[in-house]
């Protein structure tokens, strides 16, 4: 029986970006390698050893993100769209090649399944 705190993800300010874009550069190259979606995470947590921000700091972002990453990223979206919905990469300056997609009017509560099917069913 542990504390919650073990479980809460905090991301540090002002590299959430650089977290980011390393996971999904990371995510696309095992998806385009067709590696299996169950062995993403795990190869992307290793390939953490070599992030320039911190390796648990990496090995923590990728655990708690990398699963949904994989889903937008065989969707073919964007880095800048990926990290803006997960939510660990907000800055003004990575808003500029978001792609327009149809999304669903609540974003406040942004659910993954939902959003998706949403998406595809607008599509």
């Amino acid at each position: 029986s542990g504390s919650t705190d073990e479980d809460l993800f905090v991301m540090p300010a002002g590299v959430g970006c650089s977290v980011c874009d390393f996971l999904v550069s990371e995510v696309e190259k095992y998806v385009s390698s067709g590696t299996v979606e169950s062995e993403i995470t795990s190869e992307v947590v290793a390939a953490c050893s070599a992030a320039p921000f911190g390796v648990e700091l990496c090995q923590s972002a990728a655990q708690n993100y990398v699963p949904v990453m994989i889903t937008f990223v065989v969707d073919q979206f964007s880095a800048s769209y990926i990290c803006q919905k997960v939510g660990i990469c907000s800055d003004a300056n990575t808003t500029e090649d978001l792609i327009t997609v149809a999304a669903p009017t609540d974003t406040a509560n942004f659910n993954l399944s939902c959003s998706l099917c949403t998406f595809l069913v607008n599509q």
